[in-house]
C-alpha cells in the first residue's frame, strides 16, 4: 500500500510538472507571438504626404501655413486643418519643403520647418529647418523659389510645419508644397 501511495505521489507531482512546464510554454509561445505580431505591425506602419496650396495665387499671413489641398496622406498624420504633421511613430524621417514666391520682396524671405518636441514632460519648438532666398535673388524682379528637404529621426508625437513671420504673396498648387515620408520605424521588443 505505501508503495502504490508513494508511486500515486510521484505520478501527481509528476503532472503537476508538467502542467508547469506546458504553462510556462504556453506563455511563452503567447509573449513570441505578440513579438512577432508587433514586428509584423512597424514592418507595415506607412507614413507620408503631400500638401500644397489649392489656389494659385496666395498671400500669406504670419504663422502656420495651411497646406489645403492634400494630395496624399497615408497614415492621416498630417492635418490641413492646422497645417500640422504628427510623426505616429519614433524613426528616421525624410521632410520637404518648396517655397514659390512672387513678386520677391526687397527684404530676404525667411521660411521655417517648425519641430514641437516633448522632453522630460516640457514641449519646446525649435527650428528643424530653415528655407532662404540667397541675395542674388533678392535683386532679380521675377519669382523665385527655394527648399529644403532633412532627414531627421523624430519620437513619436513630435509635430512638424512651415512657418513665416512675415506676409508673402506665393504660387500654390505643385509650387509651393510640404511634404514628409516615414523612411524606417524603430522596432522595440521586450
Amino acid at each position: 500500500m505505501q508503495t502504490l501511495q508513494a508511486m500515486l505521489i510521484l505520478l501527481t507531482a509528476s503532472c503537476a510538472s508538467s502542467l508547469l512546464i506546458d504553462y510556462r510554454l504556453a506563455n511563452r509561445v503567447t509573449t513570441l507571438e505578440d513579438q512577432v505580431k508587433g514586428l509584423l505591425d512597424a514592418r507595415n506602419l506607412r507614413s507620408g504626404f503631400l500638401a500644397q496650396f489649392s489656389e494659385f495665387n496666395v498671400t500669406t499671413g504670419s504663422g502656420h501655413y495651411k497646406f489645403d489641398q492634400v494630395v496624399f496622406n497615408d497614415g492621416n498624420d498630417y492635418d490641413s486643418a492646422t497645417g500640422v504633421y504628427t510623426a505616429p511613430c519614433t524613426g528616421i524621417y525624410l521632410i520637404s519643403a518648396k517655397i514659390f514666391i512672387a513678386p520677391l520682396p526687397k527684404t530676404r524671405p525667411v521660411f521655417d520647418i517648425r519641430l514641437d518636441a516633448t522632453n522630460q514632460g516640457k514641449v519646446s519648438t525649435t527650428i528643424l529647418d530653415r528655407i532662404s532666398f540667397g541675395m542674388s535673388a533678392i535683386n532679380e524682379t521675377g519669382p523665385a523659389s527655394a527648399s529644403t528637404t532633412v532627414t531627421v529621426r523624430l519620437e513619436a508625437g513630435n509635430r512638424l510645419w512651415v512657418e513665416s513671420m512675415n506676409v508673402y504673396s506665393l504660387k500654390g498648387k505643385f509650387r509651393t508644397f510640404f511634404s514628409g515620408v516615414l523612411l524606417s520605424a524603430d522596432i522595440v521588443i521586450d
